[in-house]
Order: C-alpha cells, then sequence, then structure tokens
C-alpha cells in the first residue's frame, strides 16, 4: 500500500520581550512511502520524510529589525510491527536523518534515531508496555500522557529514554496505571542576542515514577488522578539538579 502524510505546526508566545519571541516557531512536514504485509502479524514500511521550520523572531538585529533563523530535515524511516502472539506486539521505527539550522548551527545533527516498543498482554487485567527511544525535536513539544491527557514535554538536541508501564484493570470502570521512566538529554541552547547568539551546552539525567487512576462511570465520561516523583541530575551550563513531586486530575467528557 501507499502512504502519504502532512503536518503542520505553530507555536506563539504573547509575551514582547526579545528572548520570549526568539521561542516562536512554525514547521510543515510531509511524508510518502510503502507498507508491505507479509501476513496478518507482520507489517514492514520505508518512508521519505522531509521537514521545514522556521523561527521568524529569533534574534533582534541592531536596526530594531527580527532575523529570521531557518531548519530543514531529511529522514528516511524503517518502520515495523511483529505480532508473534494475540498477546504481545513488537514495533519499531528507525530514522536516518540529517537537521541542519541556518543560524542555530549547534543544534545540527546527522544520526540515527528512533524507537523500539513491546506491548505484552500478561491477563485479562494486566498489561505491560516498554519503550526505548532515541530522537531529537524542537524546544517544547506537544505530548500525551498517562491516560490520554495533554501536556507538553521539552526535548533538546538528542534523547535517549526508557519507559516501563503496566496497566492494571480492576473492573470495566476502574484502572491504575504505574510507570517510570529514564532519560539522558543532551542540552543545547543558542540564545539569541542584541549583536549574537550566545551558544551554552549541558547534560542531565531524568528518573520519573508515576502512578495514575482512571474511573470511567459512563462511556462518556473519565474522571483521573496522576502522582509523579521526578529526580534529575545534571550537568554543565545548563543542566541542573532537580527534586519535584507533582499531582494533578482530570476529567473527560465524550459526546458519542
Amino acid at each position: 500500500s501507499l502512504e502519504a502524510g502532512l503536518g503542520t505546526q505553530r507555536v506563539k508566545n504573547s509575551l514582547d520581550s526579545a528572548a520570549v519571541q526568539a521561542r516562536n516557531y512554525q514547521q510543515d512536514s510531509g511524508s510518502l512511502g510503502l507498507r508491505w504485509r507479509p501476513g496478518a502479524a507482520t507489517s514492514l514500511g520505508l518512508a521519505l520524510r522531509s521537514t521545514k521550520g522556521r523561527y521568524p523572531k529569533f534574534r533582534l538585529g541592531t536596526d530594531g529589525q527580527y532575523e529570521a533563523d531557518r531548519f530543514k530535515r531529511r529522514d528516511v524511516d524503517l518502520t515495523a510491527t511483529l505480532e508473534p502472539s494475540g498477546a504481545s506486539k513488537f514495533d519499531l521505527r528507525l530514522s536516518s536523518g540529517k537537521t541542519e539550522y541556518d543560524l542555530a548551527t549547534q543544534r545540527n545533527y546527522s544520526g540515527l534515531t528512533g524507537t523500539l516498543g513491546w506491548g505484552w498482554q500478561l491477563s485479562g487485567k494486566l498489561a505491560m508496555s516498554t519503550r526505548l527511544t532515541r530522537e531529537t525535536g524542537q524546544d517544547s513539544y506537544a505530548v500525551t500522557t498517562f491516560f490520554g491527557q495533554p501536556g507538553t514535554t521539552d526535548y533538546s538536541r538528542l534523547t535517549d529514554s526508557l519507559r516501563v508501564k503496566a496497566d492494571y484493570t480492576v473492573s470495566p470502570k476502574l484502572a491504575f496505571s504505574l510507570a517510570w521512566v529514564w532519560a539522558d538529554r543532551d542540552l543545547a541552547r543558542t540564545q539569541p542576542s542584541l549583536f549574537s547568539t550566545v551558544q551554552a551546552e549541558g547534560r542531565d539525567r531524568v528518573q520519573v515514577l508515576a502512578l495514575g487512576a482512571r474511573w470511567t462511570p459512563q462511556r462518556s465520561l473519565a474522571l483521573g488522578c496522576d502522582l509523579s516523583n521526578e529526580k534529575r541530575r545534571g550537568s554543565g551550563e545548563l543542566g541542573s539538579d532537580l527534586s519535584a513531586q507533582s499531582f494533578g486530575c482530570f476529567g473527560q467528557f465524550t459526546l458519542q
């Protein structure tokens, strides 16, 4: 089968300071590839992916006008899924790519990225999932947290992470999750200034332990809470130590 995809993302901050405006960015991406399914439990894919982006107000010049920074990325994606049984599933994405910036060249990257995941349904109530990831990204990406809730996470030049998660369904209405996340982040920042750019580097290692609960009294209504503990150890100019606990609850109503 032939597969094609298009994506776009815009980030805009309201404060007028040059440092905040420099974080505004826009990017567009497209991919085109082929997928082969040799059997009901196996699929293989090969795709070309192109991304172009722009920081429209990256640096304020001496003439009072903003200078833009542009970046481009090219990737070749190899994907595969395998279901050796009804209770187990593997998925793989291996990408070879190159990212280049016009001004923030410190964040250039060329090499392999990807993700490897394994899902295992141990019983009718208990499921395990493991995911190993190596990825690049912008300063901040939108992500989906536990139980499908929206949030944000920070990436920098390169991040290696491992996540292990267990989901336990007590009943059709009540479920719990327990997750452990480890991440090693290579930090790089190019901060625009009035006459030039200031570069800084660092590294940090993060461990997060999170417990979540979800209650679904009706098909259209879901309530839940998440409790997490994070410990971070950093080095270099951008690295910092952190010990934090966070707690949050949500409610979701769906029209069906």
